[in-house]
């Protein structure tokens, strides 16, 4: 534990995109704007996919193969990937928690080449994103969706405290979306952070404007 801070919270759970990791807009808009997917085929499987005509596995599978029908390959994907920063105040955040002791956790829809880009593997304990695989070549060969994003996320939430042993009043969670908002009912302490919707703010025990992840330091340490 860091001389002088104690952790309010034995289990801090963060979303990734727009929470520690910023870009413009949405990971996957980005990424299918940036390598140029066909428009009219995502606009048709995200219509399908909100319809619950598919599966969120399989709407992660056709965003995969959008982006491979694209030309996108490893390092295409990471050249999109390093136009992203950590939030201001994220890695000072994590690496005050991991001092005072608290186990940490990303939680999110996006994708695994964002964390192993911008955030060092040593401040995380558990990353539940969605993960792309690569053959020798660099080019996308398939992937593994996550099962705790959109109406699942409060039950990654569940899991995480089951697998550090961290009962529920031991457990924050910050975050911006509204898939977030479930996951934060989930916790003791929720914040609801930067451009959060009205329901997530509503849902969340205090709302953070930002841009600086620091201003949750008072709120997740003593």
């Amino acid at each position: 534990m860091a001389s002088g801070v104690s952790r309010r919270y034995d289990l801090v759970v963060f979303d990734l995109d727009g929470t520690l990791v910023v870009h413009d807009g949405p990971v996957w808009k980005t990424l299918h704007g940036a390598l140029g997917s066909d428009p009219a085929r995502r606009k048709e499987v995200v219509r399908r996919a909100l319809a619950g005509e598919i599966s969120y596995a399989d709407w992660f599978a056709a965003d995969l193969a959008m982006l491979e029908a694209a030309g996108a390959d490893r390092d295409a994907l990471m050249a999109v990937v390093a136009t992203f920063h950590p939030a201001p105040g994220a890695l000072e955040l994590l690496r005050r928690l991991k001092a005072a002791g608290a186990h940490t956790a990303i939680l999110s829809g996006g994708v695994d080449l964002v964390v192993e880009r911008h955030l060092p593997a040593d401040l995380i304990d558990a990353v539940w994103v969605n993960r792309i695989f690569f053959d020798a070549g660099g080019r996308i060969s398939g992937g593994e969706a996550t099962p705790y994003d959109r109406e699942h996320k409060a039950a990654g939430v569940r899991e995480l405290r089951r697998r550090f042993g961290v009962p529920k009043e031991r457990v924050a969670f910050v975050g911006n979306g509204p898939n977030d908002v479930a996951a934060a009912h989930e916790a003791a302490f929720a914040v609801a952070w930067n451009d959060a919707p009205e329901d997530l703010r509503a849902a969340s025990d205090v709302y953070l404007p930002g841009p600086d992840l620091l201003a949750a330091e008072p709120y997740l340490l003593a």
